[in-house]
């Protein structure tokens, strides 16, 4: 037997109790022939198994390692957490051609669909990828990068930004004033003259749509539009008063309606034309009439009976007759005026907006009131402002 020393491995143990030995004592052991003999077979503990003469490491930080672990050139460990334990694995790599160092590029539709998330969302403060599309088909992309309607409306509603007064069939034209929206041109599609209409460009116009009006007392009178041209109303021959009306929702005040009427008449006792106002819930007229005599503002209770006058107006020769008749309700006064050339008005009549009837209608009219000749009249213009 030869005694010889071992130095206790600093912070470490190679087997068996080291209780109350310090790193730097001096350790006998028992060597026969130059082998250990009394401490080879000691058990070890720890990440080793076995014994100190045949040591195994079973554990990585007291993780276990499979038994038997198997492994293959370019294989690594990896934990497996079904069994708690580090087994032999490989890497994950890209698929097909995409192999861990491949020459050619990895492209998007060679991944995986990614996670629901905006993770990868573009974004006014930093780029990347589009965002998920919101679905449906009326929205469009802003570059703030939200989805919104477009202004107005959304596909195929035909919705602008206007005036919450416009007139069906009206062309749409565009307001200086703000810039940018749209407001009631006061004109149908057609050529000629004026604003739209099909008479002379001497004579503004703006023609009639037959269509924005109903009867009222129509009895075996009739009316047609003409193309590019206006309106033409037929009162047939009748003993007293039938006026044949035509009439539509009046305006928000405050308005102006300007008419410019054409008769085709003979010269008969008091047959008329003109436009007017109506109060719906009881029938009541006012008119702003027209005749082979005089030029007048009367009042009536019906289609059938005349109430009376406000006054009566001598318009001179037929070559000097107004061509244009002007009602307006500025919120406070209902007022009539007459004009030769459409532009330069002359007002004859103004009185409260509520005496004798409060408008909620206007129209236009005619009434042949004798028993002989029919009253045609032509509505060339009717311009809503």
């Amino acid at each position: 037997r030869t005694a010889i020393a071992m130095r206790k491995i600093a912070n470490g143990s190679l087997g068996g109790s080291t209780s109350g030995v310090s790193p730097d004592a001096a350790m006998a052991i028992d060597v026969h022939d130059g082998e250990p003999t009394a401490h080879v077979n000691r058990p070890l503990s720890g990440d080793l198994s076995g014994t100190l003469g045949a040591p195994v490491v079973a554990k990585l930080r007291g993780v276990a390692l499979k038994n038997p672990l198997n492994v293959s050139d370019g294989q690594v460990l990896k934990y497996n957490g079904t069994t708690s334990e580090f087994e032999a694995g490989t890497l994950p790599v890209h698929a097909g051609s995409h192999q861990s160092g491949g020459g050619d590029a990895v492209k998007l539709d060679d991944l995986a669909a990614p996670d629901d998330n905006t993770n990868l969302d573009a974004s006014t403060s930093k780029h990347g990828l589009m965002k998920k599309f919101p679905g449906g088909t009326t929205n469009f992309l802003r570059e703030d990068g939200t989805f919104a309607a477009p202004p107005g409306g959304g596909a195929g509603s035909g919705d602008v930004v206007g005036p919450a007064s416009a007139v069906d069939g009206h062309l749409a034209v565009f307001d200086g004033t703000t810039g940018k929206l749209i407001k009631d041109g006061g004109a149908v599609p057609g050529g000629g003259g004026g604003a739209g209409g099909g008479w002379p460009a001497v004579y503004p116009c703006v023609t009639p749509v037959l269509s924005q009006f109903a009867w009222v007392n129509q009895g075996s009178a009739s009316a047609d539009e003409v193309s590019n041209w206006g309106i033409h109303l037929y009162a047939p021959a009748a003993s007293g008063d039938q006026c044949r009306i035509l009439k539509k929702a009046a305006p928000a005040t405050p308005y102006k309606i300007t008419a410019l009427i054409i008769p085709n008449t003979i010269s008969a006792d008091y047959c008329q034309w003109g436009i007017g106002w109506r109060q719906a819930s009881d029938g009541k007229l006012i008119f702003f009439q027209w005749g082979t005599n005089s030029l007048n503002v009367n009042k009536l209770t019906s289609p059938t009976s005349y109430n009376s006058s406000y006054g009566t107006f001598n318009p001179g020769s037929t070559l000097h007759v107004p061509r244009y008749l002007r009602i307006e309700d500025d919120g406070t006064n209902r007022k009539c005026s007459i004009s030769s050339d459409g532009v330069n008005f002359i007002l004859l009549h103004s009185v409260g907006r509520t005496d004798f009837l409060t408008a909620d209608e206007v129209g236009f009219y005619a009434d042949s009131n004798n028993a002989t000749w029919p009253v045609h009249m032509n509505l060339i213009s009717w311009k809503q402002e």
